[in-house]
């Protein structure tokens, strides 16, 4: 019992050390970064004082989710804070880089927020983005200053959210502690992922980690978290539709109840009630997508992204557009099809690899893609590596296939590489992971005693089948009562 109570005392006294080590780390955090800010006579008086403060609480947070592991020791947790210090760094070194659609786009919408009232802000049809996002460019427009960091700030944010996921997705096959904290990092430091947010300004960290923890209450039989996160990811970017796949997958599955799809159109509607409340015409506010659809700028069947049509030559829009989303839609049945078929043996594992093949897919193939949207594809190929160690080329291939074409857009070197080699290694690695995870289905036994597709009826059976032995116990027990009053007589 004193033994106990001494492990008890040494365990808490650990963790509250863990507590008190990332409040110093974040402070010291806080002040090397004021350090570096003041020495840069470029930035703004906000500037220097919203880059210290809010860079250093996402470090604290980052780490307060590390210290809530238990059996780290201080020194794991030591390297591990280091690490996360170094990419909290490499962000804040990217906040003065000024992308083409920021300056283009994202500014001058901030601009025009700034000079109307908040209501009209959100009311405006200002921006082709859709409503939640505008909500907070709305709100950020209030500073007179600091716009590029607070845009940026808010996907770093996100970028944590985002890598806590993936980490709670890696722990339903890892056990070790400290291995999920270095992926809870390696998250973070996915050269795309940081780029995306502290270099490019853009949003895409935020509707994907509503993706990541959408597929992770999905693989965990949430199904209500899953449908409010895809929702809120849905209400966000039309992007988010790449998980509904491996979503409809988990449906069949029974991992979701299908009277949950309801949340869909609820939660999307309670995101956009607070722009038509205060004025914003209904149809404006529900279907920003058909407007974002019909604009001619993005009718080019690729725009700087690694798919399939790279391989085609430009102006060829009106001729495959229905040719890309058929082909897609094809692919994407084929794959739950897959699942289907082979339910009684689907695990974890096989999931997380269809939901990287879904999410590599419909980009591939789909016409008028952007070089960001293989972002989810990016951050599951990481874990299709955790759950099979052996499939190490996946995030290789996939990460620098999209980081090449984040550097032709963002720093212009378009003439060192050529999408059309790494449209190729993309399919190479799409053909061979779905190659492997056909066979290793096929070869597998089934992991329960009966398909899904039939559970119902099977059920149905053992319910009948527990009443006809009922029954005949009874007629059984009967029987015997007659026969014993017979012998007494």
């Amino acid at each position: 019992m004193k033994l106990k109570e001494t492990l008890n005392k040494e365990y808490f006294s650990i963790e509250l050390y863990k507590y008190i080590l990332s409040a110093l780390l974040a402070c010291v955090m806080g002040i090397f970064i004021s350090m570096v800010v003041f020495a840069d006579a470029i930035l703004s008086k906000t500037d220097t004082v919203l880059i210290p403060l809010v860079f250093s609480l996402i470090y604290f947070a980052a780490l307060l989710i590390i210290s809530r592991l238990k059996d780290i020791k201080l020194f794991d947790f030591s390297v591990i804070a280091a690490l996360l210090a170094a990419v909290v760094v490499c962000r804040v070194s990217m906040l003065q880089m000024v992308s083409m659609d920021y300056h283009n786009f994202i500014y001058k919408w901030l601009e025009s927020m700034s000079k109307i009232d908040f209501s009209s802000a959100i009311t405006t049809k200002i921006g082709d983005y859709n409503l939640p996002y505008l909500y907070f460019l709305a709100v950020l427009s209030r500073f007179e200053n600091g716009w590029l960091v607070c845009v940026k700030a808010l996907s770093c944010i996100f970028d944590v959210v985002l890598a806590y996921y993936v980490m709670k997705i890696a722990s339903l096959k890892i056990k070790s502690n400290k291995i999920k904290a270095l992926i809870f990092v390696l998250t973070l430091a996915i050269p795309t992922v940081l780029l995306n947010s502290a270099g490019w300004g853009q949003c895409d960290s935020i509707y994907g980690a509503l993706c990541i923890g959408s597929i992770y209450y999905a693989l965990t039989d949430k199904g209500t978290k899953s449908m409010v996160m895809f929702s809120l990811a849905f209400a966000f970017k039309l992007q988010a539709i790449f998980i509904i796949p491996i979503l409809i997958i988990c449906f069949i599955l029974g991992k979701i109840d299908w009277y949950k799809l309801l949340i869909v159109p609820i939660v999307y509607i309670a995101c956009m009630f607070p722009a038509i409340v205060c004025g914003r015409g209904l149809y404006e506010s529900l279907f920003v997508y058909v407007d974002q659809a019909s604009q001619t700028q993005y009718q080019k069947m690729t725009l700087n992204a690694t798919s399939i049509w790279t391989l085609l030559e430009d102006g060829a829009y009106s001729t495959y557009k229905w040719v890309g989303i058929m082909l897609a839609a094809l692919v994407a049945l084929v794959y739950v099809y897959l699942c289907y078929i082979y339910a009684d043996r689907i695990e974890t594992k096989e999931l997380v690899i269809v939901a990287y093949l879904t999410t590599l897919a419909l980009p591939f193939f789909l016409p008028s893609m952007h070089d960001r949207y293989f972002f989810i594809a990016d951050v599951l190929s990481v874990l299709v590596f955790v759950y099979d160690r052996r499939k190490w080329y996946v995030p290789f291939v996939t990460v620098f296939a999209s980081f090449a074409t984040y550097a032709i857009f963002l720093i212009n070197v378009a003439g060192l590489y050529n999408l059309k080699v790494f449209t190729v290694a993309l399919m190479v690695v799409m053909i061979v992971l779905t190659k492997d995870l056909f066979e290793n289905l096929r070869a597998k036994e089934p992991v329960r005693t009966f398909p899904i597709a039939q559970k119902t009826i099977v059920e149905d059976t053992f319910e009948e089948d527990k009443t006809d032995d009922v029954q005949s116990k009874e007629v059984c027990q009967f029987a015997e009562e007659s026969e014993a009053e017979e012998a007494s007589v």
